[in-house]
């Protein structure tokens, strides 16, 4: 960590002991629990196994989950008991009003427990658990991403208990934690039911290829001539719906030739929609990226590209006959994408060839 982000940090520690001083009294109310998890839309497709088995969670009449705004609409068609509650992170980070009041808001609320699910803590996370008011706090990982050593430490020493310390994987952790609040560790943990998107209106499949060929962090991204290659010989054969942002538009128009069997779909789907046209299509191919997440969560069969900046911390998880992640093994994996080559060998080894021969291996099964 530099020295940048040691200024920051202990900034923010400052304030983060400032608003213990000046927050209003919290009265937990016995039965309340409030879930976190501040992260982006693959860190909450993995904590969607919670809301699949949410039977876990009976013995509280009241459950919230603290997400961000932008991603309240992936869960519109959950059909569970759990609330979310969404906040504005630029505000929450920038401005001390809109914190004083969020953190207010939770107090007031009267939570008994908090347990934070984010994946990569920072203090922001840390303080809506520790100002929350709860009485009992849980984390469920000892990954301090934008923390210090001390600091982590220091957050770490805050909670009751630390759910799956030595674990990597992040869904495996969240298993472990459905253990922990299950009591049983026999019972099945249902990965998949239909609760986070409703699939019951998901129409059946349809005979399309989803390609999501860029993910919000380009370090994670395979090369654009690749893809290229890859979605003119795949449109020969196949109809083909690539998913983007619509900061993504114009790159993704870039990598086709205008066939008339492509269709780009560039901001012009809505969260909810999306794992809809995943779990109808024939195929999704995409990177390490919370569409991939989706893929996964609906039941598509997968060809994923993943790198090895945080190899088995999210992919690759339950590979099958269906499920194929690809990459090219090297000797700097586990770099947390901070790499030291001259290009990203561990994905860009992998030829368009390569990842065809993988797609029609899968499509020949189905």
């Amino acid at each position: 960590m530099n020295i940048y982000n040691h200024i920051k940090n202990y900034s923010e520690i400052i304030i983060f002991n400032f608003f213990k001083v000046i927050l209003p009294k919290s009265r937990p109310l016995r039965g309340k629990l409030l879930l976190i998890n501040t992260g982006e839309i693959g860190d909450l497709i993995v904590s969607s196994v919670i809301l699949e088995n949410e039977e876990v969670l009976q013995h509280y009449s009241k459950i919230y989950f603290i997400i961000k705004n932008q991603y309240l609409g992936l869960f519109d068609r959950y059909v569970g008991k759990i609330e979310f509650i969404g906040y504005n992170y630029k505000k929450y980070k920038y401005s001390i009003i809109y914190k004083y009041k969020f953190l207010s808001l939770l107090r007031r609320e009267g939570f008994q427990t908090t347990i934070q699910l984010t994946a990569a803590r920072g203090i922001l996370n840390e303080e809506m658990v520790h100002l929350s008011g709860a009485k009992e706090r849980s984390v469920i990982n000892s990954f301090w991403e934008y923390l210090d050593n001390h600091l982590g430490r220091y957050f770490d020493n805050k909670y009751d208990r630390i759910i799956a310390k030595d674990v990597m994987n992040e869904y495996v952790k969240h298993f472990e934690l459905i253990k922990y609040l299950r009591k049983d560790n026999d019972k099945e943990i249902i990965f998949n039911k239909g609760l986070t998107f409703n699939e019951e209106e998901f129409i059946k499949k349809e005979d399309y290829i989803v390609i999501a060929p860029f993910t919000s962090l380009m370090n994670r991204d395979w090369k654009k001539e690749y893809f290229s290659v890859l979605i003119k010989i795949l449109a020969q054969k196949y109809d083909i719906k690539l998913l983007g942002s619509q900061n993504q538009k114009k790159d993704l128009e870039k990598l086709t030739s205008r066939d008339k069997n492509i269709q780009i779909f560039a901001g012009t789907v809505s969260l909810n929609e999306i794992p809809n046209v995943i779990a109808k299509s024939k195929l999704f191919i995409g990177l390490d990226s919370g569409l991939t997440h989706i893929a996964l969560k609906v039941g598509a069969p997968i060809v994923a590209l993943i790198g090895g900046g945080e190899f088995g911390r999210f992919f690759p998880y339950r590979e099958s006959d269906k499920v194929k992640y690809l990459y090219h093994k090297t000797d700097c994996f586990l770099c947390h994408w901070e790499c030291s080559k001259s290009e990203m060998f561990c994905m860009t080894d992998i030829t368009p060839q390569l990842l065809i021969n993988e797609v029609e291996k899968i499509l020949f099964k189905i």
